[in-house]
């Protein structure tokens, strides 16, 4: 510790010295040095195009506190803008708390409080939890909580799906968070936004997003009414198609909102009526976060024992299951296709197929899967048509293996 303080007082006493571009790059190793002697990594949580999520400890303490460390890219102007929602947004009981800001050379790390409890699909995908209505509006007016203290400080969100509302315990509904701010806009006097590209997961998204339209706070309305409809529903998306992975073509055409078709044993007229308020194709007539925490579904805490069933949730199981699917693929397409620029004298895949008739295990390359093998509908149908071979590896996410 004593070498590190010195090591900073050099640098701290050259940052006076030098031009404002070497400030800058100093500046930078500084918070990468501070950054490193204060914590240590433990795991890696998640990894996207733009971010990685990292779990970390204080280094050098001995209990086992832990934070989840997000790394930025620090030349990238939506880092920063990600950086001052969050902060912007500090009070907020429903939004995910930022305890460090640091700006390195490489990178922009923002660390936060680590929420142990998953995220809302990995919970209710759980085969032993018991979902029921009562639990559904548990969930859906914290989401609500967030998002009115969120609009009153004239931010959206953009991104409201199961993946971004985590919790802080796994064996307590409360105590839910809104994450990743990484698509969140400051809106200004007009109170409104405009993109040229989509911004979200199309699945969630409303349509003024998928035609680019001019967007508000009532955006983040239509992805509420989205996932409250999941929730109720056991996972049944109102607009995923079964026929193609991405619902685009679906929104895209939409003009009216179809009549949302709940569960028969969620045949509660208030559910329907605060979903339908929701999902509504013109974002003027669609509830705001403080009416629909006035609706008479939100607006009582009051159990009624006609609405304790159990609801069912084999499809956010699937739901799930599928993204994992997609993820081990794209593994293995990624893989295939290092293979080939590593391996300059491969075969081509005509000798592939001659020799994939004599050798069983080289007849499951990924060229051949990704041409027969279908969006993953029916699992039981995959385990009858393939046999592993072999493993190739696993990590967070998922397995990958040799098949045939």
């Amino acid at each position: 510790m004593e070498g590190i303080m010195k090591t900073l007082s050099f640098v701290n006493s050259s940052l006076v010295q030098a031009n404002p571009q070497e400030r800058i790059a100093m500046s930078a190793k500084l918070e990468d040095s501070i950054y490193c002697a204060k914590y240590e990594r433990r795991r890696q949580i998640s990894n996207g195009a733009s971010s990685s999520v990292f779990c970390v400890k204080l280094r050098g303490k001995k209990g086992e506190q832990l934070f989840a460390a997000k790394y930025l890219k620090s030349n990238s102007s939506s880092s920063r803008r990600e950086v001052e929602i969050l902060r912007k947004l500090q009070r907020g009981q429903n939004i995910l708390r930022l305890l460090d800001t640091f700006y390195c050379e490489f990178h922009i790390i923002l660390v936060t409080e680590y929420l142990a409890g998953g995220n809302l699909f990995e919970r209710l995908s759980n085969s032993e939890y018991k979902l029921t209505e009562a639990k559904c509006q548990i969930f859906v007016r914290q989401i609500l909580r967030g998002l009115e203290f969120m609009h009153s400080l004239g931010v959206v969100h953009l991104d409201i799906k199961p993946f971004n509302i985590l919790f802080a315990n796994k064996n307590d509904d409360f105590g839910l968070k809104i994450s990743d701010f990484g698509s969140a806009q400051e809106l200004g006097e007009e109170k409104e936004v405009k993109f040229n590209k989509i911004k979200g997961s199309v699945e969630f998204i409303s349509p003024e997003l998928i035609h680019c339209e001019p967007v508000g706070t009532q955006t983040d309305m239509w992805s509420v009414g989205v996932v409250a409809y999941m929730l109720v529903s056991g996972g049944v998306s109102p607009f995923y198609s079964a026929a193609s992975v991405s619902p685009s073509s679906h929104l895209s055409c939409l003009c009216v909102v179809r009549k949302t078709r709940i569960h028969e044993m969620v045949a509660k007229k208030k559910a329907k009526s605060l979903i339908q308020q929701l999902l509504v194709r013109n974002s003027a007539d669609r509830l705001t976060a403080r009416q629909a925490l006035d609706h008479p579904w939100m607006d009582s805490d009051r159990v009624y024992v006609d609405v304790l069933f159990e609801l069912e949730t084999t499809w956010m199981r699937k739901c799930l299951a599928r993204r994992r699917w997609y993820r081990a693929l794209n593994a293995l397409r990624a893989m295939h296709t290092m293979r080939k620029f590593s391996l300059p004298d491969s075969p081509s895949e005509e000798e592939e197929d001659e020799e994939s008739t004599d050798v069983a295990p080289q007849a499951a390359r990924i060229a051949v899967v990704e041409e027969k093998l279908e969006e993953p509908r029916q699992f039981e149908e995959y385990r009858l048509k393939y046999e592993s071979v072999c493993l190739i590896g696993s990590g967070t996410f998922g397995s990958v293996y040799y098949i045939r």
